[in-house]
C-alpha cells in the first residue's frame, strides 16, 4: 500500500513523473530496455495505519454480499506449495480495529464474511476472543455467516468448549489436511500432526453446529495413488 501510494503521489506531482522509479522502495520499473528493481520496502508492522476499505462508499453495496476480510497478514508456516510461505512473520490488526470493522460489516448487511487469514487460529487466545465477539454481537434477527481457514491441530480445550456453544450455521471452517502421508508432508515442509488433527475434527463435528470443509491436495511430491487414497479415506471417515 505504501509503495503504490508513493507512486500515485509522484505521478500526480507535475514534473516528477520521469524520476518516479528510483526513489520509491519496493518498486520495479523500466528504464529503456532494462527492468530496474528498487530495494524492497520493509513490511508494515502497524497494520492499523492502513485505512479500512469497508468504511467508504455506499453501505448498500455490501448488503447480502460475500466480503473477504483479513485480521492478520503473513503465516507462521513454510508450506512449499503456498505463496503465503514467502512472508515469514505474522502481523495483526489490533483487536479494537477488527471489532470495529466487523460491527460495521454487520450493520451494512454483509451475508457472509470470509476471513482470509492464512491460519486464523495460530494465536489461539486472539482467535478465541474474535469467536466470542462474533457469538455475542451477530444480530439474531439477521444472522451472518463467518468462514475461517483454521489449523485444527492448534485448537485447545478452551477454544473447543467455546465453539461447542456457537449457534448452528454461524461458523464455517476450512481445514487444510492436504495429505496424511508423512513423506509427502516432509517434502513440502508442512507441519501437520494427523494424530492431533483427527480428534479435534471429530470434536468439532459432534455438535453439528459448524460446517466443516476439509482440504486435500492431489499430486504433491512423494504422493502415490495408493497414499492419496489412504488420505482420502482417512478424511472421509471423519
Amino acid at each position: 500500500e505504501a509503495t503504490f501510494k508513493e507512486l500515485l503521489q509522484s505521478l500526480t506531482q507535475p514534473g516528477t513523473a520521469a524520476a518516479t522509479g528510483p526513489g520509491i522502495l519496493g518498486l520495479a520499473y523500466r528504464e529503456g530496455d532494462q527492468v530496474k528493481l528498487n530495494p524492497a520496502r520493509p513490511v508494515l508492522q502497524d497494520l492499523d495505519q492502513i485505512p479500512s476499505p469497508y468504511r467508504f462508499g455506499d453501505a448498500a453495496e455490501l448488503k447480502n454480499r460475500i466480503v473477504y476480510y483479513e485480521s492478520s497478514r503473513g503465516c507462521p508456516y513454510s508450506c512449499q506449495y503456498c505463496l503465503s510461505s514467502l512472508e515469514k512473520s505474522v502481523r495483526y490488526f489490533s483487536l479494537e480495529r477488527v471489532k470495529k470493522d466487523l460491527l460495521g460489516l454487520m450493520d451494512q448487511g454483509a451475508e457472509t464474511i470470509k476471513f482470509v487469514d492464512r491460519t486464523f487460529n495460530c494465536h489461539p487466545a486472539r482467535a478465541r476472543e474474535i469467536f466470542s465477539f462474533l457469538i455475542d454481537n451477530t444480530p439474531k434477527m439477521r444472522p451472518v455467516r463467518y468462514h475461517f481457514e483454521i489449523g485444527a491441530a492448534l485448537l485447545d480445550e478452551a477454544t473447543l468448549q467455546l465453539l461447542e456453544q456457537a449457534p448452528p450455521g454461524l461458523f464455517e471452517f476450512e481445514i487444510g489436511v492436504q495429505s496424511t502421508n508423512e513423506a509427502t508432508l516432509a517434502a513440502v515442509k508442512r507441519k501437520a500432526d494427523w494424530h492431533r488433527l483427527k480428534p479435534a475434527v471429530q470434536r468439532l463435528a459432534k455438535p453439528q453446529n459448524i460446517h466443516l470443509h476439509l482440504d486435500l491436495i492431489a499430486g504433491l511430491p512423494q504422493e502415490t495413488y495408493s497414499s492419496f487414497r489412504r488420505s482420502f479415506n482417512a478424511v472421509f471417515s471423519l
